[in-house]
């Protein structure tokens, strides 16, 4: 008897204490904002009032996101959660994976798709994965993309 060989997993999801952690740094920034807003208001001004709330509640939003972004595969389809929305992309959807220069030390995994734009893989931007564990995923990634069952 052979055994029964199984797809490869992805799953790139923070560590929980990076979520937690996430979660309540962007809840301290909207108290920041609304606490910088509500200032600019008493000192009667309306530009640096706006300016506080909108940069403050952006900066909050992103923060919030980064603590729920995930890349796991569900059967055949790869599901990538980010920016507060879930994209579903098959085995033959992508050509290959790889990697992108993010900034002067890190890098990104991107899954390159025929005929469309790239999609960059933002939950392998985790401030706790270094260069091996963005390797592994890559390799883990390439692994599910081959696999034929």
């Amino acid at each position: 008897m052979t055994p029964e060989r199984t797809a490869p997993v992805v799953n790139i999801v923070p560590p929980p204490w990076f979520s937690v952690a996430a979660r309540v740094l962007a809840g301290l920034l909207v108290v920041l904002a609304v606490a910088a807003t509500a200032g600019s208001i008493r000192l009667g001004q309306p530009l640096q009032a706006v300016l506080s709330v909108v940069l403050g509640m952006g900066l909050a939003v992103a923060t919030y996101d980064v603590g729920g972004r995930r890349v796991v595969s569900v059967g055949e389809d790869l599901e990538v959660t980010q920016w507060f929305r879930t994209h579903r992309f098959g085995r033959d959807d992508i050509v290959e994976f790889g990697a992108a220069r993010a900034s002067l030390l890190r890098w990104d995994i991107v899954a390159e798709r025929e005929g469309s734009s790239d999609i960059r893989l933002w939950a392998s931007r985790m401030l706790c994965a270094g260069r091996r564990t963005r390797q592994r995923w890559l390799t883990e990634l390439e692994a599910w993309r081959t696999w034929v069952g």
